[in-house]
């Protein structure tokens, strides 16, 4: 029966019934009139909102196009926040739920927010550590023209944007060279047949924050669709007939006593979180929502967002920043761990804008002139800090060219140098050679 207060619940499920047989109907037409063989899958903008489990079971894989600060039109107005800042409110999802292959076949940090350097390491470390599949950047370059005629900056292209170059170098070896390591823990989030996706409590989501957590669903006395991972360590349940009896899997009751976090925290014995801070199972990514600052720390890759004035530390690299937002990192670049690597590339991303564009405010949070004009790099230093054994260190140039030698400062047992984006003039210095004995 179809009351006020359930109104809008019931409108959705008929929807989802309607949905799950158009998209049988047209999966058969399209694999037995017209002989496709590859998968299939639909719903690729705006994630696994407004829909129900059941319906992503139908398809081959799942696919979601996670913009960050993409701009409103037709007023050009964006947020010119970090996602941090905001919470990660892109990864708050139950990404790599239901054992189906993952992509994210657009994917951007879009400009000009200020603080897209960020994307690499953030999207770089998660996507590994949620199994995602593939991401695809939106987009290189909308025309032949920006390509190889002029140097202008185009609100979604990297193609001009120094600050996406390196960014998507550090999501590369994150992410496709598995420099961030995949997280094996798995949590199930145990929800009820026709439960709607956002429906699914925001403390639940936190839990993609620290694990790998995967939405199931709870077909009674403890059969789960689909089969619960073999690496599930933990099921939140959101169905108060799942009881433990019905498995061997220790299962959290998903009342509202504590926050899904701290009953994992509990449960487990490991300490993730602590007040704003949180760190995923396997170690490797630490936010602070206090600071907005995070990190990735693994054996090859060390990755930094700082704000102005913050300070982070790895085992191979420390840097202190100064007073504009970067980006820091080290990847080691043959292979081996940092620790023994003989060939590193640093990295040290601000920001760039086009000459001429405008803005309402210093906040710049909606554009009132917006140009393709020359890129300017923001000027920004920070000091890095380095193990002894490193010997020699090279300001690289856009292209990959050594610009010069940098003098290494011996400090007792480190050594430190200040990375300066526009030390040398005509170049912006966003990344480093470094060679170690």
């Amino acid at each position: 029966m179809v009351t006020p207060k359930n109104r809008l619940a019931e409108y959705y499920k008929y929807l989802g019934i309607v949905y799950r047989e158009f998209f049988a109907d047209m999966e058969n037409f399209m694999r037995g009139e017209l002989g496709i063989r590859v998968p299939i899958g639909d719903q690729n903008n705006g994630g696994p909102s407004n829909i129900f489990p059941e319906q992503v079971f139908q398809y081959g894989f799942f696919d979601n196009h996670p913009y960050w600060d993409h701009p409103q039109f037709p007023q050009w107005v964006i947020k010119n926040k970090s996602m941090i800042a905001c919470g990660y409110p892109n990864l708050r999802v139950l990404a790599s739920y239901l054992n189906v292959p993952l992509f994210w076949t657009e994917s951007n940090f879009v400009y000009p927010n200020s603080f897209r350097s960020e994307e690499g390491m953030i999207y770089g470390a998660y996507a590994s550590y949620k199994g995602l599949n593939g991401i695809w950047h939106f987009d290189y370059s909308h025309s032949r023209e920006r390509m190889f005629n002029n140097t202008e900056i185009d609100c979604f292209d990297s193609v001009n944007d120094p600050v996406k170059w390196l960014s998507e170098r550090m999501l590369v070896l994150l992410f496709r060279r598995q420099d961030a390591t995949p997280g094996f823990k798995r949590i199930a989030v145990a929800v009820k047949p026709g439960t709607l996706y956002n429906n699914v409590p925001s403390d639940v989501r936190e839990l993609a924050l620290v694990a790998r957590a995967e939405l199931v669903i709870h077909e009674g006395n403890g059969r789960f669709s689909p089969e619960l991972n073999p690496d599930t360590v933990a099921i939140y349940s959101l169905d108060e007939k799942l009881q433990q009896r019905h498995t061997s899997v220790p299962i959290i009751n998903g009342d509202h006593s504590e926050s899904a976090v701290e009953k994992l925290q509990k449960l487990l014995g490991i300490q993730f979180a602590d007040g704003d801070t949180l760190t995923t199972l396997n170690g490797e990514i630490t936010t602070d929502f206090k600071t907005n600052s995070a990190r990735v720390v693994t054996p090859r890759h060390e990755a930094f967002v700082l704000p102005a004035g913050e300070e982070e530390k790895g085992s191979f690299l420390t840097v202190r920043n100064g007073n504009v937002f970067v980006t820091a990192g080290a990847a080691a670049m043959d292979g081996k761990p940092l620790a023994d690597s003989q060939k590193v590339l640093l990295m040290h991303i601000s920001d760039v804008l086009a000459r001429g564009m405008t803005f309402d405010s210093a906040d710049r949070t909606q554009v009132t002139n917006y140009v393709g004009g020359k890129p300017l790099g923001r000027h920004a230093q920070s000091t890095f800090l380095l193990p002894e054994r490193a010997k020699k260190l090279y300001a690289i140039d856009l292209d990959g060219t050594r610009i010069a030698e940098i003098p290494l400062i011996e400090q007792g047992d480190s050594r430190s140098f200040i990375a300066d984006t526009t030390r040398y003039p005509g170049h912006l210095v966003f990344a480093y050679e470094l060679l170690c004995e």
